[in-house]
């Protein structure tokens, strides 16, 4: 069984993070009211200790298989939420909506690719780096695709292409796209709502959506929704909760081991 807690614990590392990153987004006013979502902040959180070697035992490579997996479900998850239903948005506005941001989508990872590329070339021929061309073309993951695509994308490269650190690189392009993300979109965003210009009328900024959690009076009657869904779903929050409590307890364990005698308890006396 002893070999099945790296796992266990990293997974449980992670959560941790996404709790720590709600209460960090509640608490400190620049995160809450630029809406950074928990998973942003928990994830730069946890990206500042594995980098300082504060997590020890793990290093990054231990999360990679669990970024493309979750990465994987939440992609899944979006197929399987329920379509809107509001009359003021129609049905017309939706597919010429779709149309128009595949069209983008589109244009967008083309040219983002095409453009880091030659700029990786070029910066090459000037300094004579001799650094691979394609790392440029990752620059899509920040700004059209995402982190798993990344780790999908650039571990394929590494393998079957050789070109080293691929996936690492494509990381690092992801959350840059998101720090721009809501550097400037979430700005603008607010912007809009704030002048009606938004389609969805029904959607605001109130506290509960600025803070990240539901005030007492104002929780959902269904189960326990503790965390705004628009910070960090209630069932992560949770999660959390028991992933703290068991990191907690594996550190007391491994406390422990150092001042236990041995396996058996009477082989000392």
């Amino acid at each position: 069984m002893q070999d099945t807690f790296p796992g266990v614990i990293a997974f449980a590392i992670l959560a941790g993070m996404l709790l720590l990153g709600s209460v960090l987004r509640n608490r400190v006013a620049l995160l809450r009211n630029m809406l950074v979502p928990s998973s942003i902040v928990g994830g730069l959180l946890g990206f500042v200790l594995l980098s300082l070697s504060w997590i020890p035992g793990f290093a990054p490579d231990d999360f990679t298989a669990l970024t493309f997996h979750f990465f994987t479900l939440s992609f899944m998850s979006l197929c399987l939420t329920g379509s809107s239903r509001q009359p003021s948005l129609g049905g017309g506005g939706i597919v010429r909506g779709g149309i128009w941001l595949t069209l983008i989508w589109t244009i967008s990872l083309g040219l983002q690719g095409v453009i880091g590329y030659l700029m990786v070339r070029g910066y090459d021929a000037v300094t004579g780096a001799g650094i691979s061309e394609w790392l440029g073309a990752l620059v899509t993951h920040g700004f059209t695709q995402g982190p798993g695509q990344a780790l999908t994308y650039g571990g394929l490269w590494e393998e079957d292409h050789g070109i080293e650190h691929a996936a690492q690189v494509g990381l690092i392009f992801a959350s840059l796209g998101f720090l721009v993300a809501f550097a400037i979109g979430v700005p603008l965003a607010k912007r809009f709502i704030a002048q009606g210009a938004n389609a969805n009328k029904a959607s605001r900024l109130d506290d509960n959506f600025r803070n990240g959690f539901f005030d007492d009076q104002q929780r959902p009657e269904m189960g326990r929704m503790i965390s705004h869904p628009a910070s960090l779903d209630s069932l992560a929050y949770h999660l959390g909760l028991l992933a703290v409590a068991y990191v907690i307890t594996h550190c007391w364990l491994l406390f422990m081991q150092v001042w236990s005698p041995g396996p058996n308890p009477g082989a000392s006396i």
